[in-house]
């Protein structure tokens, strides 16, 4: 059996490196979900006369916002 303060140094250092992962993911994540919103507001803006073309950039960008990201 493992000395306990052993034990505890080697699972925070694994759980902290997980964590740094997790942390790297999410940042990722959250800047696509940003440039998803910025395309989708940018394409909006571009397509505001047909409102046809709105409404399927704005559909898309939605749906990929939400589930895609």
């Amino acid at each position: 059996m493992k000395n306990p303060l052993e034990f505890y140094v080697q699972q925070k250092t694994e759980l902290e490196k997980e964590a740094a992962a997790l942390k790297r993911k999410s940042l990722n994540l959250s800047i696509l979900r940003f440039i998803v919103f910025l395309v989708t507001c940018g394409l909006v803006y571009f397509t505001f006369g047909s409102y046809s073309e709105v409404i399927i950039v704005a559909s898309l960008g939605f749906f990929c916002f939400l589930f895609w990201c």
